[in-house]
């Protein structure tokens, strides 16, 4: 439980208030543009159906009206969130998307939980929630109705259970608690997979931390992960298939399902399409070819334009990167020192401990991207996405060693927070389509032509 002086504490205060800012960002002018934009046509449409109980919505045979599509080459929890919004809000691009603003503003918390989880430093957990709140991908992410949002917080909350599960699993006497961590590991994983197959990285990762953890450890809490294991096994496909609810109820069958479930797979191993704004993963590290996602000319008699791209911030991600390859080639010369640690406050002032808590954030981020070096599908930026908490947190960590232990780095370090703040105001109107000159937007692309 959470005692009432951390309750009442300057340090919550203010963690509340940069959620609450990331939320404000997320439902400025959410309802902009009015109609359906990039692949709202397929995800929120289908949103629709399921508001109106229309079973085309589930059927990969249908033949979808000129301009949308039904879209059921991803599971439905997320369009039935989307769904969920307009039954509250109305039948408009704000009921669409709010979900989406929602869920968005939970991954920006989340951040700042498994941050404060694996390090426990309130600096840490603070620059983590920073860096997070002016990241543009996860921002334009959470202001279009699409699933990936409510997939990648389900993501992070079945991370954070996993830790708790992953702390004290080693420990004697902890049966109990370790079952319930885990159960509810697989419980919100399923919830995850059931927005996005994407979720299946994630369970991969977690599935394989585990089984170095017992190899390297060498206690095995055989009872503990027995149950654990069967219980996931439960879990995971029930509440996978009780996503399907409203579909079994309007009269498909088991079969049909098994037929929708095949063609999803071929669909996602078969997608030969291309889009003028497709990428290599390798572009999305450096932000190098975002996607652009609309367009509004309604204003070109005054010379004021809207547009709307999912561009990262690039100082962000610039920082994130030379973060993330610091740290890979230190694992990589240390290896890991003590895997079944913790840092402490003592040890990462004192020195940088290669624990269990720095190794895994950069694990998670690897499995979130290098598996789409070889996908053969057609790739956009914002698959990305998963891969940012993950940067956000290890920068934060590697910026908080930085200004613990070396002084003379820390204007360098206060310059590149400094930057990125001023990058997220100047790409503000480019990830929220806010109008502005038609000269604002041949500048920036004149700094970024890829972006073009």
């Amino acid at each position: 439980m959470l005692n009432r002086k951390f309750l009442r504490s300057r340090f919550l205060y203010i963690c509340i208030g940069i959620v609450l800012v990331a939320f404000l960002t997320r439902v400025y002018r959410l309802s902009e543009p009015k109609a359906f934009y990039f692949d709202e046509v397929y995800h929120a449409f289908t949103a629709t159906t399921f508001l109106h109980n229309d079973p085309k919505g589930y059927e990969y045979w249908q033949t979808p009206p000129e301009g949308v599509a039904y879209e059921w080459t991803h599971p439905p929890l997320a369009k039935l969130y989307m769904a969920g919004g307009m039954a509250i809000f109305g039948e408009n691009s704000f009921g669409w998307r709010i979900s989406s603003a929602l869920f968005g503003t939970g991954v920006i918390a989340m951040i700042g939980v498994l941050a404060h989880a694996l390090y426990g430093r309130k600096k840490i957990t603070l620059l983590a929630l920073l860096f997070a709140s002016l990241d543009g991908l996860l921002l334009s992410m959470s202001r279009i109705a699409m699933n990936d949002m409510h997939f990648l917080f389900f993501a992070l909350v079945a991370v954070y259970f996993y830790i708790k599960f992953r702390r004290i699993v080693f420990l004697p006497h902890t049966v109990s608690a370790s079952v319930r961590n885990a159960l509810l590991t697989a419980f919100f994983l399923s919830l995850s997979l059931a927005s996005k197959w994407t979720a299946l990285y994630v369970g991969a990762g977690l599935a394989l931390d585990m089984v170095f953890a017992i190899i390297t450890i060498g206690k095995v809490p055989l009872k503990s992960l027995f149950i654990s294991m069967i219980g996931a096994l439960i879990i995971i496909p029930t509440v996978y298939l009780a996503s399907y609810t409203q579909f079994f109820m309007q009269g498909h069958t088991l079969t049909q399902w098994k037929e929708t479930t095949q063609q999803m797979w071929w669909y996602h191993t078969g997608l030969k399409a291309t889009h003028p704004y497709q990428s290599r993963p390798l572009q999305w590290i450096t932000d190098t070819r975002p996607v652009w996602m609309s367009v509004d000319y309604s204003q070109n008699a005054v010379g004021v334009i809207s547009n709307i791209y999912n561009a990262g911030n690039p100082i962000l991600f610039w920082i994130g990167l030379a973060t993330m390859l610091f740290v890979a080639i230190i694992c990589t010369k240390k290896g890991v020192e003590q895997f079944g640690a913790f840092i402490t406050e003592q040890k990462i002032r004192k020195k940088m401990t290669i624990t269990w808590s720095v190794w895994f954030p950069l694990f998670l981020y690897g499995v979130m991207w290098i598996p789409w070096q070889f996908s053969p599908r057609i790739m956009f930026f914002y698959h990305y996405s998963p891969a940012v908490p993950f940067l956000c947190i290890l920068t934060a960590y590697i910026f908080v060693y930085a200004l613990d232990r070396y002084r003379r780095a820390r204007p360098f370090l206060y310059t590149g927070i400094v930057g990125m703040i001023i990058a997220f105001v100047v790409l503000f109107p480019l990830n929220t389509g806010y109008p502005m000159p038609q000269k604002y937007f041949d500048t920036v692309f004149s700094v970024f032509p890829s972006w073009k």
